[in-house]
């Protein structure tokens, strides 16, 4: 979930920056969103009709428009206008999803590194709880056999 919400705040920080803002996207017209690559008449008018039911909150609320998929909101994204900028924009998108990757694998593994230890100290734990048990009942037999 936090997760979730520094990703939503950093597409919304880096939109305002860069390229068309939530803002823009949620009142541009046909004409201005034809002008986004790999957006033609049947999508402009798709966002349009999309928007009506709803203002887009985020740039993965946008792809819940038929036909606009994560290299669409990219370029939306970044006010991509030509098909060289979007060689850009796939690098750029490769290259956060690799380390999106990377920092998830290194988080998975000190969880997995975590949840041993934990595990590990639990087990010595149940030993010495179930040593002691045996010893405390072994010392209670030992005098009433001697009897």
């Amino acid at each position: 979930m936090f997760h979730k919400v520094i990703t939503g705040f950093l597409v919304l920080a880096t939109s305002t920056v860069f390229g068309m803002s939530l803002n823009q996207l949620n009142s541009a017209s046909k004409e201005e969103l034809m002008e986004i690559n790999g957006i033609g008449e049947k999508k402009a008018d798709a966002i349009i009709a999309e928007r009506k039911k709803g203002e887009f909150k985020s740039f993965e609320d946008f792809q819940r428009v038929d036909g606009i998929g994560e290299q669409t909101a990219a370029n939306v994204k970044n006010d991509v206008k030509s098909a060289g900028d979007v060689k850009k924009v796939e690098k750029k998108s490769k290259k956060a999803s690799k380390e999106r990757e990377d920092k998830v694998e290194k988080k998975t593994k000190k969880t997995k590194k975590d949840a041993e230890e934990t595990v590990e100290k639990q087990s010595k734990k149940a030993k010495k709880d179930t040593e002691d048990a045996v010893e405390k009942k072994a010392k209670k037999a030992i005098p009433s056999a001697i009897l």
